[in-house]
């Protein structure tokens, strides 16, 4: 998985198509590898950190701290990061 054009490594998208294949049991540190690899920006919280993407504010993720995660959380990741490359106008190549 690729993309051409892209201002994102190529180890950002192998992360996000790991995170595809296997949704659930990730770690905090995980989501932040992940997130901050497409310019999203963290802004710690009390039980959760938010990120939100350094172009594209409305486009955010809340993740829960100090646990493992479900789910939930990686579809949340993904939809932003895909959202954002819709925006910028970059295709995956999958």
């Amino acid at each position: 998985m690729g993309a051409h054009g892209s201002p994102y490594s190529s180890g950002a998208f192998k992360r996000l198509q790991r995170t595809r294949r296997s949704r659930s049991d990730w770690s905090e540190q995980h989501f932040h590898a992940l997130l901050t690899a497409f310019a999203f920006v963290r802004r710690p919280g009390g039980k959760h950190n938010f990120y939100a993407h350094i172009d594209h504010p409305d486009i955010y993720v809340v993740v829960p701290r100090g646990r493992r995660l479900r789910c939930y959380v990686a579809d949340a990741a993904i939809e932003a990061i895909e959202e954002v490359l819709s925006r910028k106008g970059i295709r995956l190549d999958e």
